[in-house]
């Protein structure tokens, strides 16, 4: 059985995301899954609490460090940014492409980042080792190509001969070693699934790297392409404190000018770059305190590219004939949970019923303004490697519904209810969810739902924070709606959600479902040497837990984004547009 490192390691990883929820969803009201300028609704919790404490002790930190690196930049680059607008100039080296972010970046450290926003920053300065294609299965990065011993536990890469840092050092293959081993030395929060893993780390050549992971593991190279930014020896050698480092030379597209908290964060392409250089000269990326703000600075023309929150109105960029509205596979999926350890869902046939009865188009439509697709599997398929399609769709079906309250055991009077079990109980129950778009619109759709077949569900609508607090940390609810945003690595995302060691109190599972044959295929997935041999035991994971309902899926959410100025884009599933490898094709219209 694959060690409790990785478990801890997951847990660790959403005790840091959902401290990020709590601030910025009471602030911005409901925003998509690491979206730009947006932090996570992946409102998974853990018994690793104690991260958070450490976590806001480096934010803090890392926050007025950062600020003071932006005091120290030139004037003549200061100005030479600030007088450029989001319209491109002829000459593609002096221009500058504009983003959006709704909400600031925090911590600018590639170990101890603390939100999407930051991560979206500091991916353009470093490389990750492994990048991910647009199936999300990894492909060549700062390692051009790699082997994997037959017992999945021994991984020899061999990296870029051309890369440089952006202080002019090379990049040699003791500046990976040395990072990966960073990671183990200091696990930081978001790293604890590679720092868990890897054993060793050791530079066997100028431009060769052997790791040596202490058990086999298939998502190795997934976890790498999300989270494994690599950092330069020869300045972080030094510093004894990782967590206050404030040095940002990198090795990415992107060189770090500035940032001016809650102004924006300026970056200047890396003439060196061993892919070559970004068609333009600036990145700047502008902070917003509302959606709305943002979207006007989309329509006068002052920002280039922007991602919309699900729901936007997209009429509304009908009348400017420069905004392209780009639609780009998401991981993101919506879902409504029961705990399956109370009445009356602890019934799987009572959990089968409400997604039969639910109008799943009807909530995509009303909720979502359209923008997405009824699901079936809890993975999405943007993940098109991992997705399997053929598992059961909990499309809307009455007499599929009914059927199953009486194999259940209840009985009615009349076709619209209500329902009573063998012990006289009414089937109703207690819907408990933030009181912001577009869980109440959700809500109410499935109330009027289930009252067509005589079911009550009464809404109960608390603010983000409680509504956080009471269902995802206490885990005292019957129903609820939730989303997450999908790693490239699926089981980063099972594990915890679907394995009975997280259904406890204060942890992640908090559907609370447990299911012995779920359990033994995680574990045997986790133990696989290829990506093969765990995909065919995470097609059957997808299968049971669909038959067994701890969620009920609604919709496979979409990244949508408004773009101006430029052309060429190159999507990634999770991240949409916000990769290096689009702002590496993005070309400036002329």
């Amino acid at each position: 059985m694959r060690t409790d490192n990785r478990r801890v390691a997951i847990s660790t990883v959403v005790a840091a995301v959902i401290i990020v929820l709590i601030i910025i969803i009471g602030v911005v009201g409901y925003l998509a899954v690491g979206s730009k300028g947006s932090t996570s609704t992946i409102t998974q919790v853990s018994t690793q609490v104690q991260t958070t404490t450490a976590l806001t002790t480096s934010l803090a930190t890392s926050v007025a460090t950062t600020t003071a690196v932006a005091t120290s930049v030139s004037t003549a680059v200061s100005t030479s940014v600030s007088t450029t607008t989001a319209t491109s100039s002829t000459t593609a080296s002096n221009a500058t492409l504009t983003a959006g972010f709704t909400g600031d970046v925090t911590a600018l450290n590639p170990l101890y980042w603390f939100t999407i926003n930051d991560l979206d920053v500091l991916q353009m300065v470093y490389n990750t080792l492994v990048e991910a294609n647009s199936s999300g299965l990894p492909t060549a990065g700062l390692a051009t190509s790699w082997t994997i011993s037959p017992n999945g536990t021994v991984y020899t890469f061999n990296i870029v001969q051309n890369g440089m840092w952006q202080d002019g050092q090379p990049i040699t293959a003791n500046d990976v070693a040395f990072t990966l081993n960073e990671w183990v030395k200091f696990n930081p929060p978001y790293y604890t699934a590679l720092s868990g893993a890897i054993a060793t780390a050791n530079a066997t050549g100028t431009y060769t790297v052997v790791v040596t992971l202490k058990h086999a593991d298939p998502g190795f190279l997934l976890d790498l392409a999300d989270l494994g930014m690599i950092v330069p020896q020869h300045i972080w050698s030094s510093i004894a404190t990782p967590k206050n480092a404030t040095n940002l030379v990198g090795d990415g597209p992107f060189s770090f000018v500035s940032r001016t908290p809650g102004v924006d964060v300026i970056l200047k392409a890396n003439p060196t770059y061993w892919l070559g250089p970004p068609h333009y000269g600036y990145l700047v990326i502008k902070i917003f305190t509302s959606v709305d703000a943002a979207i006007a600075a989309v329509q006068s023309g002052s920002v280039n590219l922007y991602e919309l929150q699900p729901g936007t109105n997209l009429g509304a960029f009908s009348s400017y004939a420069n905004v392209q509205v780009i639609t780009t596979p998401s991981t993101m999926i919506w879902y409504d949970s029961f705990n399956t350890q109370v009445w009356p869902f602890n019934i799987t046939l009572v959990r089968q019923a409400v997604a039969y009865a639910i109008n799943h188009q009807d909530v995509i439509g009303l909720a979502f303004s359209g923008q997405g697709n009824p699901a079936g599997s809890v993975l999405s398929p943007a993940l098109s490697y991992w997705y399997d399609g053929s598992v059961v769709n909990y499309t809307e079906n009455l007499n599929m519904s009914v059927a199953d309250l009486k194999a259940a055991g209840f009985t009615n009077s009349s076709d619209s209810g209500p329902w009573k079990d063998a012990q006289g109980r009414t089937l109703a129950f207690t819907d408990i969810i933030s009181n912001v778009a577009p869980y109440v619109q959700w809500a109410n759709v499935i109330e009027q739902d289930l009252a067509h077949i005589g079911i009550t569900m009464t809404i109960e609508a608390l603010d983000p924070t409680t509504q956080t607090n009471t269902v995802l940390l206490q885990h005292n609810y019957q129903f609820t709606e939730d989303a997450w945003r999908l790693y490239f690595d699926p089981m980063l995302f099972i594990e915890p959600s679907f394995h009975s060691i997280h259904a406890v109190p204060n942890d992640i599972d908090f559907s609370l479902f447990k299911n012995s044959t779920v359990d033994s295929l995680i574990v045997q997935a986790e133990n696989q040497t290829t990506l093969a041999s765990e995909k065919v035991l995470i097609n059957q994971i997808q299968t049971d837990v669909a038959q067994q309902v701890p969620w009920a899926m609604e919709s496979y959410g979409q990244d949508i984004w408004a773009l101006q100025g430029f052309s060429g884009v190159h999507a990634v599933p999770r991240y949409g547009l916000w990769y290096y490898s689009t702002f590496l094709s993005l070309t400036p219209e002329t």
